[in-house]
């Protein structure tokens, strides 16, 4: 009977490997479809690129700078000097040497500590009074006081710190 289990683990295996390699072999033959010496190119039907309008340039600007804002927070300094600030019910960031960390301290005053950086994409979070909770602002993780997962596209709880 276990030989028969070991069988089907094997066949999944084998059947997922196969999915696997289909794929790639897609892939593969979907870039050289694009190739520059094939006659009919998929691209081919694309508008031709011309130089960028100051409107486009603009949108391009506004849509990144979130990016480069959030990326800045992480040079300035914390938002409370120390933890000890911290008043029960609150969450801030809070600076310790090179790093940042996103403390939380509850109405019975246990401080909760967890890195502030999400484990999404890396971005600085920020802390949520209204659902008590770290969010996240480049894709919308939210984390709970504890660092583990609230929604997604998030799926590693914040790290601990020392």
């Amino acid at each position: 009977m276990q030989n028969h289990s070991m069988t089907r683990r094997v066949a999944r295996v084998t059947s997922w490997r196969g999915t696997c390699a289909a794929l790639l072999v897609a892939a593969v033959a979907g870039l050289a479809a694009c190739s520059d010496d094939t006659p009919t190119q998929p691209k081919a039907n694309l508008p031709k690129e011309g130089p960028k309008t100051p409107a486009a340039v603009i949108n391009y600007l506004k849509e990144n700078a979130t990016a480069v804002k959030n990326f800045a927070e992480y040079l300035v300094p914390g938002e409370l000097s120390s933890v000890d600030d911290l008043k029960p019910g609150r969450g801030a960031i809070v600076r310790q040497g090179l790093s940042k960390v996103a403390a939380y301290r509850d109405e019975g005053g246990t401080l909760y500590t967890r890195s502030a950086t999400c484990t999404h994409i890396g971005c600085h979070l920020h802390w949520n009074s209204f659902e008590t909770c770290w969010d996240c602002p480049c894709h919308g993780s939210h984390f709970a006081v504890d660092g583990s997962v609230l929604n997604a596209p998030a799926i590693s709880p914040l790290a601990e710190t020392s």
